[in-house]
């Protein structure tokens, strides 16, 4: 199976792709290079009149070399807290860049590369009819939302047996509900891929009320380093915000507007500390003393075949600061 990335380097009035069919595995080592050797690696790809998209595509990056912007998105920074750090990393590897990514990859790369939207549903359309288990559980959903009867049968037998909710292995995303009273709800979801549950609609809320007891978020022992995906619900505001670290192209993320109709659904670029503030929690014990290991593992892997001496004193330096101190236990 390929990872496929796809890259553009544009200077002057020159705009030059790149392809790499295994290029999404080091995608984000290789952005933590800097500009200089990034663009080196760039134009030892593959060169391509146009930009690529094949089914398996895990990556992209374009680099302005002009205006000094960068546009990148990446698949394989699963961990809500690894994604946190990669991005503090980019910015002290990069110095005076612009820097943008994207939890909706397909609307960025349209509004860059027009006619990419279309590209990009269709190559994700062949994977994820290649995915069962996926192709299910979206038609569970689809059903439950159009079909009272098929959502009745979901309300019968729980969230455990339609959606593998109530019982969760991974808690993937943590879901938080601000109720019409301004009571605070949070709860996890643990669909594959992440914010899949959302999907049903605003009916899905209704449901994990009844089946759940409402706890705090210290008492659901929630880690930054599990966390994939969130979002945070304001019923009396009909608003939506949601974040994903790895957001599928054409996924979940890309459908939620379409299944909350008459909400205000927005994504969330602050990820978990945006949340958190949302709801006046800045302080809330989300990174515990295990993510840091996590995330050092994760730090390892990724610049483990690229030139990390620079960027492993950033990391150092960031562990010390405020920011990276976990909770109590």
């Amino acid at each position: 199976m390929s990872c496929d990335a796809s890259y553009v380097l544009i200077e002057r009035d020159r705009v030059r792709y790149f392809y790499n069919r295994l290029g999404g595995h080091s995608l984000p080592g290789a952005l933590l290079e800097g500009p200089d050797k990034f663009t080196s690696y760039v134009a030892g790809n593959h060169a391509a009149s146009a930009f690529q998209l094949e089914t398996f595509f895990h990556g992209v990056a374009i680099v302005n070399l002009e205006t000094r912007d960068l546009f990148w998105w990446s698949d394989g920074l699963k961990s809500a807290a690894w994604w946190r750090m990669f991005q503090a990393l980019l910015a002290a590897m990069w110095p005076g860049w612009r820097i943008e990514t994207a939890m909706a990859p397909e609307r960025a790369l349209d509004a860059r590369l027009p006619g990419a939207a279309d590209r990009v549903l269709s190559a994700e359309t062949d994977r994820t009819t290649a995915d069962a288990a996926l192709a299910e559980n979206m038609a569970r959903l689809s059903k439950a939302q159009q079909d009272p009867q098929q959502w009745a049968w979901v309300q019968e037998v729980g969230l455990a047996e339609a959606l593998r909710v109530i019982e969760h292995e991974h808690e993937r995303t943590w879901l938080c509900v601000l109720d019409e009273d301004g009571a605070l709800r949070d709860d996890y979801l643990a669909g594959d891929p992440p914010l899949l549950e959302l999907t049903a609609g605003p009916a899905v809320l209704d449901l994990l009320a009844a089946h759940r007891p409402r706890r705090t978020l210290e008492q659901l022992g929630l880690a930054e380093s599990a966390l994939q995906a969130g979002a945070y619900v304001d019923r009396a505001r009909r608003r939506l915000w949601w974040w994903a670290t790895s957001a599928w192209l054409r996924g979940p993320a890309s459908d939620l507007a379409m299944s909350w109709p008459g909400w205000h659904v927005t994504p969330l670029p602050g990820g978990p500390r945006a949340q958190l503030a949302l709801s006046d929690r800045s302080h809330a014990p989300l990174l515990r003393r295990h993510c840091l290991d996590e995330l050092r593992a994760d730090f390892e892997r990724v610049i483990e075949h690229h030139d990390s001496k620079d960027v492993r004193q950033h990391f150092e330096r960031l562990l010390q600061t405020a920011d990276w101190q976990p909770s109590p236990p």
